[in-house]
């Protein structure tokens, strides 16, 4: 899967999470409707706003979901995650794997502050 479109940035956040869309959706306080819509390909009206609340509930880089492109230098993917337990899941990932891949793409996600 490359991560060229919105939709196809939003199915890689959604897959990582272990989410199906009704999931996501809900976890980002958004109508699942909605994100079906945007990983078919529809745009969303608000999408600077939709990205940043999809961003602050999963831990994704807003800039890379938003237009493609980080917003600064990556260093492992979901390393501000709101949640401790994935916090704590990644740190184990990364010992093990490092950087979580889909196909052949690295997703980019926001560096740990």
């Amino acid at each position: 899967m490359t991560d060229e479109t919105f939709a196809a940035r939003l199915a890689l956040v959604r897959n990582r999470m272990q989410w199906n869309a009704k999931e996501a959706a809900l976890a980002c306080s958004l109508p699942p409707s909605s994100w079906l819509n945007w990983e078919e390909g529809m745009m969303p009206r608000n999408l600077k706003e939709v990205a940043w609340d999809i961003s602050q509930r999963t831990g994704c880089d807003f800039g890379w979901l938003a237009i493609g492109v980080p917003s600064g230098p990556v260093d492992s993917p979901f390393s501000n995650a709101p949640l401790a337990q994935l916090a704590e899941q990644l740190t184990l990932n990364q010992r093990i794997s490092g950087p979580l891949h889909y196909a052949d793409r690295v997703v980019p996600l926001r560096r740990a502050a």
